[in-house]
């Protein structure tokens, strides 16, 4: 399932593969629905508590970004009651520390390397 603002991004994900794409609203109730397990969140802000009150018990959120500007205030109440973990994920940090792994998850989600020069 995925989430997104503007339609042309759902169109996106939809082609990317998402079962199910939708808009913000109604976000926590589709998890639910759903039964989601790992919610990632690049976006932040006031958004993060939907998906986050959104997740089965014992799910996992990844706090992978925050593309909206701003930074989530996640209430651990929903944590703690629910046993769900909230994961920070700073991919661009591991990558330079680990960088033979890094090349190798990139080499198998897309099959190839293509290096770009720096202008």
């Amino acid at each position: 399932m995925a989430a997104a603002s503007a339609g042309e991004k759902r169109e996106r994900a939809r082609r990317a593969g998402a079962d199910d794409v939708i808009g913000y609203d109604g976000l926590k109730e589709a998890a639910r629905a759903w039964s989601v397990d790992v919610a990632v969140d690049p976006v932040g802000g006031e958004l993060s508590e939907r998906a986050l009150r959104g997740l089965r018990e014992g799910g996992r959120f990844l706090v992978v970004g925050f593309a909206s500007g701003g930074i989530a205030r996640l209430p651990a109440d929903q944590v703690l009651l629910r046993n769900r973990a909230v994961v920070g994920v700073d991919r661009g940090a591991w990558s330079m520390g680990h960088a033979a792994e890094n090349r190798a998850m990139l080499e198998g989600l897309t099959g190839k390397i293509v290096l770009v020069p720096s202008s």
